[in-house]
């Protein structure tokens, strides 16, 4: 069920989740309607998708699913509408502009620019502006628009479409995968969805390669550098709903371009992310070129009674040793518990 109206209050927002209460107008009645929803003001125009229900406290509303920020369909909102939201452009010029545009204002805009230059109270600047302005909602809510239909939220289709702009419809349709590398906060499952009502097989190499990496990147996001093959192995056929094999082959092909990397620790093959990889394999080429250092071993007794007299510290005898050591040597590793410093 669709409705449609203008924002006339919100009642209330969540701004941790953008969950919102709002009064919406619709017609000559008002609607209450909650759901998740970013970047609306008090009279913007919206669409809502969603269901009548009834609350025991509060009554009826409507729980939206979906929504999307509709041009104003008057004069008078149209004038307030560009008045609001072009910097330098008041009543009086947005009042001029549709006066000489009347329905044709929006299209001009958009598509014909160059014919404002005759309106009075306009530069090369504010025409600039209104472009594009105009053009970047059309298409961040005709991007919106398009995702919701793969039951993607209108929040996080706009985290999408700030990630990669106006090419977000272009790139979805060729490969719906490469969503997971621009948007981190987007599940598998979300975007699998998508890739299964476009017709993706469920052996095609974008789609085994993403989740994949997707896999590895949600064992190491607990703190781990690179998990056991087996492991890796069979959490992404479960993932990906296909044979060890597939995944091993996947995996194969990730290798080779560098995206994964194989190591054997213990007699044991683990699987590292690439940016983890490379990152250990500097720390332990840092660390053999520090212990080739040749360090001359002083004593630094005074100097470590000057700082912490300077500092009003005072060090145990074994604090004192493990400064002295880690000043004579190459390479040091100094470790405590919780809290300690």
């Amino acid at each position: 069920m669709k409705i449609e109206g203008k924002v006339a209050t919100i009642i209330f927002r969540n701004e941790k989740n953008s969950w919102t209460v709002m009064l919406l107008k619709v017609g000559k009645d008002y609607v209450t309607a909650v759901g998740e929803i970013e970047d609306i003001e008090v009279d913007d125009e919206i669409e809502l998708e969603g269901v009548e229900d009834t609350h025991k406290v509060y009554g009826t509303q409507f729980k939206f699913s979906t929504y999307k920020k509709v041009l104003p369909k008057t004069n008078a909102a149209l004038i307030q509408y560009i008045a609001d939201n072009i910097h330098g452009i008041g009543k009086k010029t947005a009042r001029n502009i549709i006066e000489e545009f009347g329905d044709e204002t929006v299209n001009v805009i958009r598509f014909n620019p160059d014919r404002l230059a005759s309106i009075k109270g306009l530069n090369d600047e504010k025409i600039e502006n209104l472009y594009t302005f105009f053009n970047d909602e059309w298409e961040k809510w005709n991007t919106i628009e398009y995702l919701s239909k793969f039951s993607i939220s209108a929040i996080v289709a706009n985290k999408i479409y700030q990630a990669l702009g106006k090419d977000t419809i272009t790139i979805v349709k060729e490969n719906p995968y490469s969503l997971l590398s621009f948007v981190k906060a987007l599940d598998f499952n979300t975007v699998d969805e998508i890739g299964m009502n476009m017709g993706v097989s469920l052996y095609n190499e974008d789609r085994l390669d993403n989740g994949v990496i997707y896999a590895i990147n949600k064992i190491t996001d607990f703190g781990h550098t690179c998990v056991e093959k087996e492991n890796l192995l069979n959490y992404s056929a479960s993932l990906l709903k296909v044979g060890i094999n597939d995944v091993l082959e996947s995996v194969n092909r990730l290798c080779d371009m560098e995206k994964l990397f194989i190591q054997e620790i213990d007699k044991e093959d683990f699987i590292f992310r690439s940016s983890y990889y490379l990152a250990e394999e500097n720390i332990a080429k840092s660390i053999a070129k520090h212990l080739k250092k040749k360090i001359k071993n002083r004593k630094y007794e005074r100097e470590i009674e000057k700082v912490s007299k300077k500092n009003s510290l005072v060090l145990s005898d074994e604090q004192k040793e493990v400064i002295k050591n880690s000043l004579n040597s190459g390479f040091s590793v100094i470790t405590g518990g919780p809290g300690t410093r």
